[in-house]
């Protein structure tokens, strides 16, 4: 049993990687032998319920149930929450800001940020903004406990309440519970906070899991050391059966980038081997092409640059015509984080940005830009993927190099991170 309070198709619009892990992993855990089941957060009935209603749970678990008797392989099972756990997770909710992707911002009052700071502290017993989540899931666990056995439960890190749902369901049920993180979970604390988050963490929400998980190599051995638990790297990984990858002999080259940019990287350097694309190419022989919520800032970039007509920039589109878009490419543009501008220790290796492994599976040239000298870097060596470029001469002779067909990825090393694979580490 999986507990997630993202998951595909239920997930909110500013979750996406994250919500794809738990539904790749039931998906394909049914390949090993597991039935597995997914108890999620319905984006569309977020916030909804005024109280907990118990028999409409127990009506949701036992039409799943009867729906997937035939499927018996894996089900998701989407819940609405509560309005508000309680008077904490009230005043928390009265000074946080939603954004239109889902996601939450303290609010730009002082006392409003000092009132929620305070809830936060006492939140960290209960639960983040997904504690109004909890009191339902718990009841629809009990319902699925009625209708069949399970041998594990798997918590999905991020936002928190999977973690207090697994410890609650492992003490009460006696059932060995994990936990899957898709990131280091005290990364986004202070410097000055971590010391205390970890011994919470590691001697009161961890301490009775069986096992941990995380998506690289270096994030699972700094988990290993915080908190003295098994720790195995599972990557996030790609679906090869979501593309539909052609190659296209296009007369223009599509060079093409998605999302958003969470870390520092240097677009700027970008831009700059643009403009130098176009002094040295004939016009009209390739195409930048942009969808996200950088748009604007792109589109200023382009024409500082002078390259606008070589551009297609516009805002975020849904996944299935992003996933169409990568693989109409020809260059697949992945911006970095920028080691050289980061002091955190947990981000000194780089990191594994989730659309490399999308990119992986369109089996196109990956530009990734400017490298980390760490993780990513070796991820690309070693799958022939692509080339991490620092300098706008990197950039462009890459570029026309794949131009030239100078392409050559090790497909059977690519094969090596299919969440298919994933899930077998998983059931292993």
């Amino acid at each position: 049993m999986i507990f997630a309070f993202e998951c595909y198709p239920y997930n909110s619009p500013g979750s996406t990687i994250a919500a794809q892990r738990p539904y790749q992993f039931a998906k394909h855990l049914a390949e090993f032998g597991w039935y597995t089941i997914v108890l999620c957060a319905d984006h569309k009935s977020r916030r909804s319920a005024k109280r907990v209603c118990e028999q409409q749970i127990l009506n949701i678990i036992d039409q799943h149930f009867e729906k997937d008797k035939v499927n018996k392989s894996f089900s998701i099972i989407p819940l609405p929450t509560l309005a508000s756990a309680d008077l904490i997770d009230r005043l928390w909710l009265r000074y946080t800001v939603s954004t239109s992707l889902g996601t939450s911002l303290p609010s730009d009052s002082i006392w409003g940020a000092l009132i929620r700071k305070t809830c936060t502290i006492i939140k960290l017993f209960r639960g983040d903004h997904s504690q109004s989540w909890q009191p339902i899931t718990k009841m629809a666990i009990s319902r699925v406990l009625n209708h069949t056995r399970v041998n594990l439960c798997m918590a999905c890190h991020g936002p928190d309440a999977s973690l207090y749902l697994a410890k609650w369901t492992g003490g009460k049920y006696k059932i060995p519970w994990l936990v899957d993180f898709r990131d280091p979970i005290l990364q986004p604390q202070r410097t000055e906070v971590r010391f205390f988050y970890r011994l919470f963490l590691k001697y009161v929400l961890l301490r009775n899991s069986s096992f941990l998980v995380n998506v690289t190599p270096v994030w699972a051995e700094f988990d290993k050391a915080d908190f003295n638990k098994p720790v195995f790297c599972i990557t996030n990984g790609y679906d090869e059966t979501e593309f539909n990858v052609s190659h296209p002999s296009n007369p223009v080259m599509k060079i093409l980038a998605l999302g958003n940019i969470s870390y520092p990287s240097n677009e700027q350097m970008f831009f700059e081997a643009l403009e130098r694309l176009k002094s040295c190419t004939d016009n009209n022989s390739w195409e930048f092409v942009y969808r996200g919520n950088l748009h604007e800032t792109f589109e200023m970039m382009a024409t500082k640059a002078g390259v606008s007509e070589y551009c297609n920039i516009g805002p975020s589109v849904p996944r299935n015509i992003a996933l169409n878009l990568m693989c109409q490419a020809d260059v697949l543009v992945l911006f970095s984080m920028d080691v050289t501008k980061n002091s955190d220790p947990y981000l000194s290796k780089g990191y594994y940005p989730g659309k490399i492994f999308e990119f992986m599976a369109c089996k196109k040239a990956v530009l990734c830009i400017p490298g980390d000298h760490g993780q990513l870097d070796n991820l690309i060596i070693e799958t022939g993927i692509g080339r991490s470029c620092g300098t706008v001469d990197d950039i462009v002779n890459f570029v026309q190099g794949v131009k030239k067909g100078n392409y050559d990825p090790d497909f059977e090393e690519i094969k090596k991170y299919s969440r298919k694979n994933g899930a077998r580490r998983l059931a292993q």
